[in-house]
């Protein structure tokens, strides 16, 4: 569930999580300085961040521990769980809209949408998705126009 991090201490951000059997989520980040980190990963489940955010940690033994938001980035993460067919179809397309995906685990992808994507297409084009039972995304993650 936890996308691959860079290995060297200082680069990897706990983020607590309150889901059951689920004790956090780990994302990279570089280092700004001041306590300072920006978020290089797409989160899975910490759906508190984004990609870009600029976040407070602390370090504890070998990761940085999630403290806050100092600043948001502007984008949203979504969460789309989608059978394992059309991934290669929706991953695309959904790139071809400016959109930066991952797929962190079979059946999941995670979408960043930046401030300057088209938010409306996009809303238009998941909720069609998801009428045909095609997708699903999680409660919340439909973008706003």
């Amino acid at each position: 569930m936890t996308p691959p991090v860079p290995s060297h201490p200082g680069s990897v951000l706990r983020v607590p999580l309150e889901i059951a059997g689920v004790e956090s989520e780990q994302l990279a980040v570089q280092h700004l300085g001041g306590g300072h980190y920006l978020v290089l990963s797409i989160p899975v489940a910490a759906t508190g961040l984004a990609l870009g955010d600029v976040v407070h940690a602390h370090p504890v033994d070998e990761v940085l521990e999630f403290t806050g938001v100092a600043v948001r980035g502007g984008n949203r993460t979504l969460r789309v769980l989608v059978e394992e067919p059309f991934t290669g179809q929706l991953h695309p397309r959904l790139e071809s809209l400016g959109c930066r995906v991952g797929n962190p685990v079979p059946g999941v992808l995670t979408v960043n949408l930046a401030p300057d994507a088209p938010g409306e297409g996009i809303a238009e084009y998941l909720s069609e998705l998801q009428d045909q039972g095609l997708v699903q995304l999680a409660p919340g993650d439909l973008p706003r126009g």
